[in-house]
């Protein structure tokens, strides 16, 4: 069995490779212009931009990075936007987020470094702005082999999601030794033990929620609690990692008497009005469905709601919250009008 799966991510590898060496990126890059001045090259994108002038998001990064060729991982960024929203830009209110496909391990953090916000110029019209920041340097990426899922947020604007891998060496790739190791990363057990979970996640029993056999739902909504308040709820049913499973052989039950099987992490992020990040945390969910697929890529599925008081400081009283709920590569936003008491 383990030759078998070897097997199978093996050709899997090798067939990215052989479509990443040829691939043109979603701003026109490809190969060795991501390191060499890689703003030049996106110039007939920005233009396109500048013409069209609809509110647009845009990164690009090299499709695979080999460490002993590259010290970088350039991230190219282009937005344009109205200058009515100036003083929401790149720079200023911009969060990159990342996702290790390998370990679900998602990070949060402020795109560009940057002095107080500016606000709008006195001329009208429309601009393109671009940043290149380096995801090494950023975020610390260089340990961790694998796949990746980037894109920036700003309040409600995302931009396109982009995948990448990371490798020793272009040789390193497909050696037993670095299928291997994916292996280990993807299959180490979950240390998150729903115990310790904050009272704002509820857990609802999703034994009946119907979803189709091989269907992907990560949908967010919003609705009222008991007592009127705000607040979301995440139903969903997605492909994991067998990391994310408890093991079967030592039983976890939770403070109502249910089963938990695993702990899906997941990251919550928001946004007040003026688009100040005010929420980026992560929480584990417990789940209490037996997941169910292959061993290598469990579905796991649920149906949470999420209370928003306690997510917020209580000297935070935001009108509107621009709220993301992220896992793996699913995303899923709500806009949420919020009472002042």
């Amino acid at each position: 069995m383990i030759h078998y799966w070897r097997l199978i991510v093996l050709t899997f590898l090798l067939g990215c490779g052989q479509r990443m060496a040829n691939e043109i990126g979603p701003l026109g890059l490809s190969g060795t212009e991501y390191w060499n001045d890689p703003l030049f090259h996106t110039s007939d994108k920005s233009d396109k931009m500048m013409n069209e002038q609809k509110e647009e998001m845009v990164i690009d990064a090299p499709g695979k990075v080999f460490l002993d060729s590259h010290t970088t991982i350039p991230l190219v960024c282009l937005r344009s936007l109205n200058k009515e929203f100036y003083r929401f830009r790149l720079k200023t209110t911009t969060q990159l987020i990342v996702t290790h496909l390998e370990t679900g391990k998602i990070r949060c953090t402020k795109l560009g470094l940057s002095p107080a916000r500016i606000e709008s110029p006195p001329s009208p019209g429309w601009m393109v702005e671009d940043i290149l920041v380096d995801l090494n340097e950023i975020m610390d990426l260089s340990p961790s082999l694998g796949h990746y899922d980037a894109w920036i947020v700003c309040g409600p604007e995302a931009s396109n999601q982009r995948g990448f891998q990371i490798y020793p060496s272009k040789e390193a790739e497909n050696r037993k030794e670095t299928i291997r190791a994916l292996m280990e990363l993807r299959a180490i057990p979950s240390l998150d033990e729903p115990k310790n979970q904050p009272p704002r996640i509820d857990l609802i029993n999703s034994i009946d929620m119907d979803f189709k056999a091989d269907e992907t739902v990560w949908k967010l909504t919003q609705e009222k609690d008991e007592k009127g308040k705000a607040r979301l709820r995440l139903k969903f049913k997605i492909k994991g990692l067998p990391r994310f499973n408890f093991p079967k052989d030592k039983p976890i039950i939770d403070a109502s008497g249910k089963r938990v099987f695993a702990s899906l992490p997941i990251h919550l992020v928001g946004f007040d009005e003026d688009r100040t990040l005010i929420i980026s945390e992560r929480v584990n969910i417990p789940i209490i469905n037996n997941p169910s697929g292959d061993n290598e890529r469990p579905w796991f599925s649920g149906n949470v709601a999420i209370a928003l008081k306690p997510l917020l400081n209580p000297n935070q009283k935001p009108k509107l919250l621009s709220f993301w709920a992220i896992c793996m590569n699913h995303r899923d936003f709500q806009e949420i009008k919020l009472e002042d008491k």
